[in-house]
Formats: C-alpha cells, sequence, structure tokens
C-alpha cells in the first residue's frame, strides 16, 4: 500500500501553491500580497505579460525559440498573479504542448489553486498520478484504489466515470475485455451523462449480446447524453425499422435530420430516404412523398443552374422550368412503391420515372469499362421493380435477358423472375407452381404467391403469406408494402409486435423538448455574456461574466466532444473615438472548469479582454477611451462558404449566440487642469497604481501632441511632462516600471528611461521594449536599432534570446514587403 501514498495524497491533502524554484530568472522584488496597490499593478503587468505571450504564439511560424519566450511570459505571469485561473490556464496548455512533465506538475498545482472546484483539473491531476507507475498492473491497482466506495465519495461521480472509463481501456489495451466491460459499465452508472463511455458501452453490447430492446435502451441513454451527435438517433431508427416499430423509428430519423440540419451539413437522399419509408410505415403517405418531392424540386434548381452555367445553348424560362434533373435510384424506387398504392395515373408516372433514373444510370456505366456486373444488377433491379409495381411484362423480360448476357443470373434468382412473368401475363396457375417451392426461403417469391392466392380468391391463404413478409422484413419496402396490402384485406390495422411496442415507450420516455433541441437550443442550453461593469475605468480590468445554463431536465457532459464543447468563441467589436471599428480574430475561452452541468444547473466564467488583442487597442488609446460590444457562440461551427470565401462563425448543434451589452472604456479629459494636478501628484513620490497610470496618459499627451484631445494644452505645461514621467520612473519599483512601459506611449522622447533599462540588471522591462518595437517602429528602423544591436549581444540568455527573435521577425516583415513591392513593380510594367 506505501507505493500508493502519493496517490492517496493528493486525494487527501489540497493543492499547494507553486513554490518559487518554479520560476526562472525571478526579478528582483518580490509581489507583497499584503500591500494593496503592489497586488493591482503585479495582476495588470501579469495581464499584459499574458497578452504578449498569446501574440507571440500566434506569429507564424512558430519556433522552439517563440515557444521557450512565450512560456517564460507565462512563468512571470503566473508568479505575478498565482490566483488567476487564465493565467495558470494558459501555462498548463503551455507546458503541455512542451511536454515538460516539471512544469506540467507544477502548472497543475498552481492551476488548481487558483481554482480548487475546476473538475478538470482535478482529474488531470489524478491521471498523472496514476501516470507515475510504469508497470500496467501497478496502474490498474492505482485506479482501483481511486475508485474504491470511500474516494468516489470524495471525488465524486463525474471524475470517477472518467477514470473508470480509463481503467476500462487500459485492461483493453492489456486483453481482458471481461474486465474492460464491467469497468465500461461502471463508468456509465457513476455518470450516465459521459457519452463517451456510452457509445463505447453501445458497440460492445451490440457485438457480444443480441438483444435488440437492450440496444435500443442504450442508444435512447446515448442520445440524452449527446443531442449533438446524428449517428445516434439514425442508428437507433435503423433498429426500429428492422423491428418495426415505425413511429418511433419515425420519430428518430426525424431527430437525425434536425442534427444535420443545425450542424449545417447536407441531407443526402439515402437519408432522404429512409425517412420517407418511416413516414409512410407510419401511415403519413403524403409527407413522406412531399419528402420526396422537395428533394426533387432543389435537384431540378441545382440542375437548371448548372445547365444555365454550362451549356452553350440558350433556352427560354419555359423550356428552362422544364428541365428535370433525375432522382437518385433510390429515391426514385421509394417513390415508385409508395406511388404504387395511389391512383393509377400517378404510379404510371412513378414508374416512368424510375425507369428513365436507371436508364441514366445504365448509359452511364455502359461508357465505362468493367462495370458489367453493376450494369447487370441494375438491370435486374429495374426488372423486379416493374414486375411488383405491375409495370411493362415484356420491357421487364427484355432486361431480364440482357442482364443474364452480361452476367448469367443464379438459378433460383431467375425461377423467380420466371414465376413473377408468368404470373403477370395472367398464368396464375404456372406462376405458382414455380414460385411455391422458393416461397419459404425467398420473400419476393413469397410476395409473388401472396399476390396469385389473392387473385385466385384464396384470400386467407394471401393473409398469411403476406403477413410473414411483413414480419420477416418489417424495414424493408417489400414488408411495408405488404402490410399495407393485408390490412386491405382484412380492413383492420396490423398491430406491433411486442417487442417493437415495448421499443416504442422506450423512444417515447424521451422528453418531448428534446426534438426541439435543434431547432431552438435555448430549450437545452443558453449562455449570457455581460459586461461586469459597463463602465471601467482607465487601465482597469474589462471583464466579461459568461454565463452558461443547462436548461434541460438531463445533465450535459462538458467536453471536446459534447454536448456542450468546451471551447465558446468571443467576437469583438472595439470602436474608437473617430475611427473606423475595429475587429480582429475572434477568441477562443475555455469554460470546462466542470465535466457536467446538472439538469437547470449553471456556470459563471469571468474573461478579462486585456489579455487579448483588445488590451493592445487600449492601451493605445487611453486618452479618447473605447466602446465594446462582445457576441458570444457556445457550441459554434467554423465555415467558409459565402461570395467572399470568408470565414464565418455561427452556432452549431445545440449551438447559441448572444450579444452582451455595450461596455465603455473611460478616457481622460486632458486640460491644463488635469496635467498640473498629475504632475504635482508625480512630485510628492507616492507610487499608486492610479499614479502610474496618469504617468502613462502623460507620456500619451506629450508624444501625441497634435491629437485632438490635448490641442488645448499649454505648450509649458507639455514640457514638463517627460521630465517628471523620468524622475517618476527612477522611483518606481522593477514592477511598475514593467507595467508602466507596457502601457506608455513609444517616442524619441523616452529615449532617457530606455537608457535606464538598457543599464539595469532587471529582466522583464528590456523584453517589454523589445516586443514594444514591433508594435511602433518600422522594421527598416528596428534592424537599425542600437538598441537592438546591444541587446543582440546582451549576456542575459533570455534577452539574446528574445532580440534575436525580433531580429527574425522584422527581416522576415521586410521580405514580406519587398516581395510586395516587387509584385507591385512588376504588374505596372505589365499593364
Amino acid at each position: 500500500m506505501h507505493r500508493f501514498f502519493l496517490l492517496l495524497s493528493i486525494l487527501l491533502l489540497p493543492a499547494p501553491v507553486a513554490s518559487a524554484s518554479f520560476y526562472e530568472d525571478e526579478p528582483a522584488s518580490a509581489v507583497d500580497a499584503a500591500d494593496p496597490s503592489r497586488t493591482v499593478v503585479s495582476e495588470r503587468l501579469a495581464i499584459e505579460l499574458l497578452r504578449y505571450a498569446k501574440d507571440i504564439m500566434l506569429l507564424k511560424p512558430i519556433t522552439v525559440e517563440s515557444i521557450e519566450i512565450a512560456k517564460y511570459f507565462l512563468m512571470e505571469a503566473s508568479r505575478l498573479a498565482p490566483g488567476n485561473i487564465q493565467i495558470t490556464s494558459r501555462l498548463l496548455e503551455m507546458a503541455i504542448m512542451c511536454e515538460d512533465e516539471p512544469l506540467i506538475e507544477s502548472a497543475s498545482r498552481l492551476a488548481l489553486a487558483a481554482n480548487p472546484g475546476n473538475e478538470a483539473l482535478q482529474l488531470r491531476r489524478l491521471l498523472e498520478a496514476v501516470d507515475v507507475y510504469q508497470h500496467a498492473d501497478e496502474r490498474v491497482a492505482a485506479f482501483e484504489i481511486l475508485l474504491s466506495d470511500s474516494n468516489i465519495k470524495a471525488i465524486g461521480g463525474p471524475i470517477a466515470s472518467r477514470l473508470a472509463f480509463k481503467l476500462a481501456m487500459l485492461h483493453r489495451r492489456m486483453g481482458d475485455i471481461d474486465e474492460m466491460s464491467r469497468w465500461v459499465g461502471r463508468s456509465i452508472a457513476l455518470d450516465p451523462s459521459f457519452s463517451e463511455a456510452l457509445a463505447i458501452g453501445v458497440g460492445y453490447f451490440q457485438t457480444k449480446v443480441d438483444d435488440r430492446l437492450a440496444s435500443v435502451e442504450l442508444l435512447v441513454s446515448l442520445m440524452l447524453a449527446d443531442p449533438t451527435a446524428s449517428s445516434t438517433p439514425a442508428t437507433l431508427a435503423h433498429i426500429l425499422m428492422e423491428e418495426g416499430a415505425y413511429k418511433a423509428a419515425n420519430r428518430a430519423y426525424n431527430l437525425a435530420m434536425g442534427d444535420l440540419q443545425a450542424g449545417g451539413y447536407a441531407i443526402n437522399g439515402d437519408l432522404i430516404a429512409d425517412v420517407a419509408i418511416a413516414e409512410w410505415a407510419n401511415g403519413n403517405r403524403e409527407r413522406a412523398l412531399g419528402l420526396i418531392q422537395s428533394r426533387q424540386l432543389e435537384a431540378d434548381r441545382l440542375y437548371r443552374e448548372m445547365y444555365k452555367e454550362e451549356s452553350s445553348k440558350d433556352l427560354s424560362p419555359l423550356d428552362l422550368a422544364r428541365l428535370e434533373a433525375p432522382l437518385t435510384p433510390t429515391l426514385a424506387t421509394v417513390r415508385a412503391v409508395i406511388e404504387s398504392e395511389g391512383t393509377a395515373e400517378s404510379a404510371a408516372d412513378a414508374r416512368s420515372s424510375l425507369i428513365e433514373t436507371y436508364q441514366s444510370g445504365l448509359y452511364v456505366l455502359a461508357s465505362q469499362k468493367g462495370t458489367e456486373a453493376a450494369q447487370a444488377w441494375s438491370l435486374t433491379e429495374l426488372a423486379w421493380l416493374t414486375l411488383w409495381l405491375g409495370g411493362d411484362v415484356e420491357k421487364a423480360s427484355n432486361w431480364i435477358e440482357q442482364a443474364n448476357a452480361l452476367k448469367p443470373i443464379e438459378k433460383g434468382a431467375m425461377d423467380r423472375f420466371d414465376g413473377w412473368l408468368s404470373f403477370r401475363r395472367g398464368f396464375e396457375d404456372d406462376a405458382a407452381r414455380i414460385l411455391e417451392p422458393l416461397a419459404e426461403s425467398d420473400p419476393a417469391a413469397r410476395l409473388g404467391l401472396a399476390l396469385i392466392r389473392e387473385k385466385q380468391g384464396r384470400k386467407q391463404d394471401a393473409a398469411r403469406l403476406l403477413l410473414d413478409v411483413s414480419r420477416s422484413e418489417p424495414g424493408a419496402l417489400i414488408g411495408i408494402w405488404s402490410r399495407d396490402r393485408l390490412e386491405k384485406i382484412l380492413g383492420s390495422k396490423i398491430p406491433m409486435t411486442e417487442l417493437a411496442q415495448k421499443m416504442t415507450g422506450v423512444v417515447d420516455s424521451i422528453p418531448a423538448a428534446f426534438d426541439r433541441y435543434t431547432r431552438d437550443s435555448r430549450l437545452a442550453l443558453t449562455i449570457d455574456i455581460e459586461p461586469r461593469n459597463p463602465v471601467v475605468d482607465l487601465y482597469e480590468p474589462v471583464i466579461l461574466d459568461i454565463e452558461v445554463k443547462n436548461q434541460s431536465p438531463m445533465p450535459l457532459a462538458i467536453s471536446p466532444e459534447g454536448p456542450i464543447k468546451e471551447l465558446m468563441l468571443i467576437e469583438v467589436i472595439v470602436q474608437i473615438p473617430h475611427q473606423d471599428p475595429i475587429q480582429l480574430m475572434p477568441i477562443i475561452i475555455d469554460i470546462g472548469g466542470p465535466l457536467r452541468l446538472d439538469p437547470y444547473e449553471e456556470i459563471n466564467v469571468p474573461f478579462n479582454l486585456r489579455s487579448t488583442w483588445v488590451g493592445t487597442f487600449l492601451n493605445a488609446h487611453p486618452i479618447v477611451g473605447a466602446s465594446i460590444i462582445t457576441t458570444g457562440i457556445i457550441n459554434f461551427k467554423v465555415s467558409n462558404n459565402t461570395a467572399e470565401r470568408r470565414v464565418t462563425y455561427a452556432p452549431g448543434v445545440l449551438g447559441s449566440q448572444v450579444t452582451g451589452g455595450t461596455m465603455h472604456i473611460d478616457g481622460v479629459r486632458i486640460d491644463d487642469e488635469w496635467v498640473s494636478e498629475a504632475l504635482s501628484n508625480a512630485s510628492q513620490g507616492i507610487m499608486e497604481p492610479k499614479l502610474i497610470g496618469d504617468l502613462s496618459v502623460l507620456t500619451h499627451a506629450a508624444l501625441s501632441p497634435n491629437d485632438h484631445s490635448t490641442d488645448e494644452l499649454s505648450r509649458d505645461l507639455l514640457k514638463e511632462i517627460m521630465p517628471a514621467v523620468i524622475e517618476s520612473y527612477d522611483r518606481m519599483d522593477s514592477v511598475e516600471q514593467a507595467w508602466f512601459m507596457s502601457v506608455a506611449a513609444s517616442g524619441e522622447a523616452m529615449n532617457p528611461i530606455r537608457s535606464k533599462i538598457m543599464q539595469s540588471e532587471i529582466v522583464l522591462p528590456k523584453l517589454i521594449l523589445l516586443l514594444r518595437m514591433l508594435e511602433s517602429a518600422e522594421p527598416a528602423d528596428i534592424i537599425a536599432s542600437p538598441m537592438l544591436t546591444t541587446l543582440l549581444r546582451s549576456d542575459n540568455e533570455r534577452v539574446k534570446q528574445l532580440a534575436e527573435w525580433v531580429e527574425q521577425r522584422t527581416q522576415m516583415m521586410i521580405d514580406v514587403q519587398i516581395q510586395m513591392q516587387s509584385g507591385n513593380s512588376d504588374s505596372g510594367s505589365g499593364g
């Protein structure tokens, strides 16, 4: 038992905060948590470093150097703000990407300390503890300790369920299928909303046990656990159709179509055919034909558009409207079978369309080599359908001869054709003599014999044969057609089998609202996104409060597979006065703290927009301020199917979109009174966060004298600004200096401060200087900069590494400019 002491310690002890040895190149001044003003500045600097790390990782190509630099900034940020969930989570992501095991360990502990209730992090910590053991039997023992009854109470069902599933997969790799099955079942019992375990359980059960009712129950459970999985309703519907549970199958097929439509996927002809068959079997003949007609109209529209684009012939609008696209053979067959129960005219029209469809396909096959078998199959299928549905007997006979010439037809099939040909030609006795020996094993022969007995007036024999066909082929066209024929003979409905009734009861247990989730996802899942403060002071955090709520009566898992995707998207529009609205790349936010949301449960996720590109623009325009509008999309899908081939984002299955209220970022009214007061405060020597922010604003005022917001300042006051800022900089500690340099304006007047930084031993301000060169300087000026040249020779490896990376990025920018100029020159000379 002592071998698993570490494992038990993780269960019993709270996650400790990472020690100081976790960090590299630690600045001389540590964060004083007891000093609120120091905490504010440290958190502000941490957010800037987080943004720098994100920006570096967005620049392509990603190199080993850029990863190391971003990792360093994240480590520094987590030291400055160890309780910031955004920072610690991003640090853990970086550690995992780098496969840095010590950093993963430290970052995990740090992230859990910042967010102790995060189930995803707790699960990761436990799995890391199991992975310490090298041998499979030791890992099995570790999992079993974690999954004891007492420990399950401590860690909770959702975490325990996923541990049990991991143990099941370990047993599968070890070849112990019985144990795998046991632990998959345990995983499902611990959390019925865990769709990954349910999917494995359903697949395994169906291969091992022939229990159709149990399969339906498991598939319904899987569907409720993950309403976004479009394949589950279709699989369920297939089983239901095979057992004659038509009403339930019809509902399941419509759920499958709704999932595909909500996800933006095309619905293929085969699924349309399945839905139409289910509608017909359920007594909705007109709705079934309507589905096929809708697909026909869409195919016609596309066919006419293609004809206009590709054909050299100009057709009149009337002639163009007469063009019709052929249906797929499956849809044409379904239509013909259903219409055979209608009027003689509609039945003949459907058979004619069926023949055209098959002949079009045969024409294509005939132009290709090696398609004799495919041609023969199409001809025999067309002949069979024509005979069954009462079409032209001689045409059917001719198609049979053609098929036999291409590929000899087996004797049993040929005998069946001979029997049907004799029947349709009016030789009932000969036909019965041929088909009767085949009827026991051949549903088509049995159907033919049933029609013969009906025509001979032997209604009881006909009914028995039709019942046999309908029971043996309940999900096929021939079985449903036979059921309808039998009901006409008997004058009453044929009841479902006991198994079909039980299956229907299982499907009926699904809440009625479930069917509407794909059309109105707000019935299942809602989001709200609002600014924490509608008006935000200068340099204060720009916090969005994101609320996600499960509105359904079922638990919904949060995972990459869904049904609640753990990543949501935020689109931001920043409006700076007197500028065009700014909308750059969308922001991705991880909401995957809990592993699931219980019925009607909600979670709240705060997010600071200053950690994104939004912060860059706010820092560049502190005087005039800004307005921000945000739109959030959960369970989003990405497409570029627009005329401009532009990437767009929209809600997918169970997704929704909401726009929050406008957030206003206060600017500063710069006048002589304000500047005088700020200079007076600076001279008093007390460095508070507000004063440092005011000093930053002063640099923007001094270095932007032509800006509309500073044109009323006296020139004498403007001259006093930079000497006061430089003097105040000397009284800041290293953290304050670093944050000040991350938000202050750039310009030659800042050179005295840059010189101080270059002479200092403190690393972080140097790194910030280097990154801000990319923000504010022209590439050629960066390459020629004496500061870059000096930092490239730095004794500090971290500084030298970033300087080399900045040089490489700048050279790439210059190369791109040269290529663009060369392209413009070539096009100009060519014109």
